[in-house]
């Protein structure tokens, strides 16, 4: 069963990480805002439908963005969907 507390700590983490200042803060910035690019997305279907499995809360194990686990979760996890933003108004407003 998946529980939306356990989603905020990560999302705490994840703020902390991106607060950091250095060098790298930017690329981190844009691969939480933009997904990280794959290699294998640019492959075939087929061999990329193979390399693709389903966590046990139904998403891709394939790295998302913020703002794609915004939208799958607005309609099924609105709290995980409520810590997303907060995280980005947060984010945002440092």
């Amino acid at each position: 069963m998946y529980h939306t507390y356990d989603f905020r700590a990560h999302l705490d983490v994840l703020f902390m990480v991106l607060t950091i200042e250095d060098s790298w803060q930017e690329v981190r910035l844009l691969y939480v805002l933009k997904g990280i690019p794959m290699s294998n997305q640019n492959n075939s279907s087929s061999s990329s439908s193979s390399s693709t499995t389903t966590t046990n809360c139904g998403y891709d194990s394939i790295p998302q963005s913020l703002f794609d686990m915004f939208s799958k979760s607005k309609s099924t996890y609105q709290k995980k969907a409520y810590h997303c933003i907060k995280t980005l108004v947060q984010l945002f407003s440092k």
